[in-house]
């Protein structure tokens, strides 16, 4: 709750109403309301109470705060702090960054260009001997020099360096973490504007309800008393007693006496309501522009935040940019090395002379099979980078037997190889060789010298030759002397087939024509299986690469016997390739072997060096160059992801501020109709038209419906002026009807006696004193001329008034019928709301009448609230007490209480001068009465 005093307008006005209800209270009130002699805050100013604070720190939650954390980080990614290191001789001077991408990237380059004499590694040089790679040396060193140096354009302009790309990367993104702190600032201002705005349309609301209710209920009250007054006019105009007269004319006076007061009470409360309304809405206007100004920065903010990333984004792209290009030119030079290195391993195995005398034999035709697959066919034709300072022919080459003891055999190669990236995997491959002029079984001629065929087996081709070996596992049939028949017989033959759940399955023919369930295989027509289970069966081919089968194979021989054995008329193609003069390979097949085979010697001859090759050096060095390389691409790549990152972050935020905070009435208020909040009955279609507006219109239609409360409060001062001269009237036709019931008073005034006991129309009237009665609110003041005695109870005398000629005491005695003694002549005595002592003082013919306040300055009275803490005690009273001392006792009175309660010091105002007042009557009667 905002406010926590007696200001709160629900409880003020429900005080007010239940004024009359409150019939008792025990013990001292302490109400608050505020005073000269303590300022206390504005309870409808625009700081809200410590409570609302710390609620609204407890309950904020930051908009920014993930994405000024990625800020952070992907500075730290990218790095910004700089320092000036000594460059190198020919070389720009270079920024040193402390961490990140721009460091990893400068040590990279640095190493290239400068090299490392604590790590004994050279600079890079684009003339080194005993090498064919210097092109592509050249060109790794200008991408390591675009990593650190600026360089000029064709242009004019200079081209900034991968290291002043990320230094701008790295100031942008702080400056973006610092429009995200400031966007930050203002969002926490956009929640409490928007709370203050909440506020004060409460404050608004609230104080337009009770100020409407209160102008309707001041002109409804002022109406019904204006009713009831012309009532009892009537009645004391037509009374047929003097009693009845006075009792009306009383009632009238009480009533617009209460008019009076509970009129100005209102009129208090209803300009103190207009008095908060029209504060809070100056404040709301406030705080609606400063919610305006607030979602205004936090916008110029965000967008600040986009630019700087987008800015970012580009400058940290355009370094990882550079380091990759250099690590791609790096890679063309250790893939040329690689390259190098492996044709100088092929061509000392080859000779000088096109591979004449070193070909033939079994032992001679592996170490060729051995080297081709390692330095050529992994390479140059799987594409992988084999690492072959790790191979070991003996070890790594493993050959295998099989179960036919030709066919069936293998080599089984383990290597190792790196990714792209550097990673190192493992890998195996199935290899075998032929003679270039092997014909079959029977002619496999292995000590030919005019060629080697290369081919790699399939991997249905090592699982056939397992399942050959479990199937006949310690039978004879695997027997030197048997296995060949069993071969050529077919009983080695291996089937294939994939079942449903992607597993291949493999069976040896022996369990197809002997099945165990014949009905889940089909055959051909010649008794060929095709299918098991519904499933396609396939002939697993051995050697199914070789020149007899597919021909995907590499012919390792001179240019003249690739050649000839492929095109000419020899028996290998005779055999071979046509198989008895029926074409067996396409001749695009046999065009791409001999391309294939005519490659590995191209590669050879281009790429080894002739004469005292450095080419295992440099790709050593090679080699950490591009470990260096690699973390540089990886926290570049890094850097870059991260500001990507910050990107989408400052993107979300983008998209939640679209989602401006509401300025619709029912949002604001946080209410579903506005005219059940305000209190008032309206139409369906007003209801709905109210509920469609925002809190800006909201207000000018509430201050419509202010100017109608003017109206009624204006109305009713009006109509209470009215009343007040109804009263003054009426005390002239009180006085006329008391002559008119009166005929023989003479003067219209009281019957007294003239001393002497006799009465008006009785015994004579000689001595009897002079009297008359004036009428005036607040009673009957009695004026009486020589020596008589008033007593409340008449006995005998014309309209209640007896006279006796027993006073005494003064100097012309007057008596009073509690046996008050001393009064003099000429004593005023009122008798008012209040009760007091059961007879008073008399005065003379010519006092004046008290002057009350009107109702203006009554209103005047009230309005001059000035807040602060009033504490009320309870008042010495006397139910019953003789006039003593020129002090009059009263009642305690319950409607001073509560108005005390309800408005403060304004209360107390009121009452002091109700009090200052009695106070100045009693000292005015002692004086009279002394006189």
């Amino acid at each position: 709750m905002k406010n926590n005093t007696l200001t709160n307008k629900k409880l003020v006005s429900a005080l007010m109403i239940g004024i009359s209800a409150m019939m008792t209270l025990q013990s001292p009130v302490t109400a608050y309301a505020s005073g000269p002699s303590e300022e206390l805050p504005d309870n409808t100013g625009p700081e809200p109470n410590t409570e609302t604070q710390a609620e609204s720190v407890d309950t904020y939650e930051p908009v920014t705060s993930e994405a000024q954390s990625q800020a952070e980080t992907a500075q730290e990614a990218i790095s910004g702090s700089q320092e000036q290191a000594p460059s190198a001789e020919g070389q720009q001077e270079a920024d040193v960054v402390a961490d990140g991408a721009a460091k990893d990237a400068q040590q990279a380059a640095d190493l290239i260009l400068q090299g490392s004499e604590e790590m004994g590694i050279p600079a890079a040089s684009s003339s080194e001997e005993g090498t064919k790679v210097n092109a592509q040396i050249q060109n790794m060193i200008e991408a390591a020099e675009a990593i650190v140096n600026d360089g000029p354009q064709e242009d004019g302009s200079v081209a900034p360096s991968a290291v002043s790309d990320f230094t701008e990367a790295a100031t942008k993104v702080a400056e973006v973490k610092d429009d995200l702190s400031q966007a930050e600032t203002a969002n926490k201002e956009v929640e409490a504007s928007y709370t203050q705005v909440q506020e004060e349309s409460k404050e608004i609301t609230d104080s337009a309800s009770e100020m409407i209710k209160t102008a309707d209920g001041m002109k409804q009250d002022t109406e019904n008393a204006d009713t009831k007054a012309a009532e009892l006019v009537e009645k004391v105009q037509n009374a047929t007693n003097e009693e009845d007269a006075q009792k009306a004319y009383n009632d009238l006076e009480k009533l617009v006496s209460d008019m009076e007061s509970d009129l100005a009470a209102k009129k208090a409360l209803y300009d103190r309501m207009v008095s908060d309304y029209e504060k809070a809405v100056e404040k709301l206007n406030q705080a609606q522009a400063a919610l305006d100004a607030a979602e205004e920065r936090f916008d110029g903010k965000v967008s600040d935040a986009v630019q700087g990333t987008i800015t970012a984004q580009a400058s940290v792209a355009e370094a990882q940019r550079k380091v990759d290009n250099l690590a791609e030119a790096l890679d063309k030079v250790e893939d040329k090395l690689s390259d190098e290195n492996e044709a100088n391993n092929l061509a000392k195995l080859r000779g000088n002379k096109e591979w004449e005398g070193k070909i033939g034999g079994i032992d001679k035709n592996r170490v060729i099979m051995h080297e081709v697959v390692a330095n050529y066919y992994i390479p140059q034709v799987l594409g992988l980078d084999i690492i072959l300072d790790e191979v070991d022919y003996t070890r790594d080459f493993k050959p295998v037997s099989g179960a036919e003891g030709q066919e069936y055999n293998y080599h089984e190669f383990n290597f190792k190889y790196k990714d792209k990236d550097g990673n190192i995997h493992e890998a195996t491959r199935y290899f075998n060789w032929d003679s270039l002029t092997k014909l079959n079984l029977s002619a496999l001629n292995l000590n030919n010298t005019a060629g080697v065929v290369v081919f790699e087996k399939t991997e249905d081709e090592i699982e056939a030759d397992k399942k050959v070996k479990e199937y006949y596992k310690g039978q004879s049939i695997l027997n030197n002397n048997n296995k060949k028949t069993a071969y050529n017989q077919g009983k080695f033959d291996v089937f294939v087939y994939t079942d449903d759940t992607g597993q291949k399955n493999y069976l040896i023919r022996d369990e197809i024509e002997n099945p165990q369930d014949a009905s889940k295989f089909s055959y051909g027509d010649d008794g060929t299986p095709l299918s098991y289970d519904g499933h396609e069966l396939t002939m697993v081919v051995q050697n199914q690469n070789n020149l007899l089968h597919d021909g995907n194979c590499l012919i390792v021989a001179s240019e003249k016997n690739i050649v000839k054995y492929t095109t000419h008329d020899t028996d290998v193609r005779n055999k071979v390739i046509w198989n008895n003069g029926q074409p067996r390979l396409s001749a695009d097949k046999v065009d791409e072997i001999i391309e294939n085979s005519r490659a590995l010697n191209n590669f050879i001859a281009q790429n080894s060096v002739a004469k005292n090759p450095n080419t295992a050096a440099l790709m050593n060095i090679y080699a950490k160059y591009k470990n260096a390389t690699i973390e540089a691409k990886g926290a570049a790549a890094q850097a870059t992801e991260e500001v990507n990152k910050l990107a989408d972050a400052i993107d979300t935020i983008k998209e939640q501020s679209k989602n401006k905070k509401s300025r619709m009435a029912v949002d604001v208020l946080g209410v579903s109709d506005i005219a059940t909040h305000l209190g008032i009955t309206v139409s369906a279609e007003e209801a709905t038209r109210l509920n469609g507006m925002t809190m800006s219109e909201l207000v000018n239609e509430l201050n419509g419906l202010k100017a109608q409360a003017d109206e009624k409060a204006a109305a009713a001062q009006a109509k209470a002026t009215e009343l007040q001269n109804k009263l003054d009237n009426a005390a002239g036709v009180l006085e006329n009807t008391i002559a008119r019931l009166n005929p023989g008073s003479g003067g219209g005034g009281a019957v007294l006696d003239d001393g002497a006991g006799n009465l008006p129309g009785g015994s004579s009237g000689g001595g009897a004193a002079e009297a008359s009665a004036a009428v005036r609110p607040g009673g009957i003041i009695a004026t009486v001329s020589g020596g008589v005695a008033l007593e409340n109870d008449a006995a005998g005398g014309t309209n209640g008034v007896a006279l006796e000629n027993n006073a005494s005491g003064g100097t012309n005695g007057v008596a009073l019928e509690n046996n008050a003694a001393g009064a003099g002549f000429g004593d005023v005595v009122e008798i008012g709301e209040e009760e007091v002592a059961l007879s008073d003082g008399i005065t003379d013919q010519s006092a004046e009448v008290d002057s009350r306040p009107t109702i203006q300055a009554q209103q005047n009275i009230v309005k001059a609230d000035t807040e602060k803490i009033v504490t009320i005690e309870e008042e010495q009273t006397a139910l019953s007490a003789t006039v003593d001392s020129g002090t009059l006792p009263i009642k305690k009175n319950w409607f001073w209480l509560i108005v005390i309660a309800v408005l403060g010091s304004t209360g107390e105002m009121l009452y002091k001068r109700h009090m200052e007042r009695k106070e100045e009557k009693l000292r005015k009667e002692d004086d009279e009465w002394g006189d």
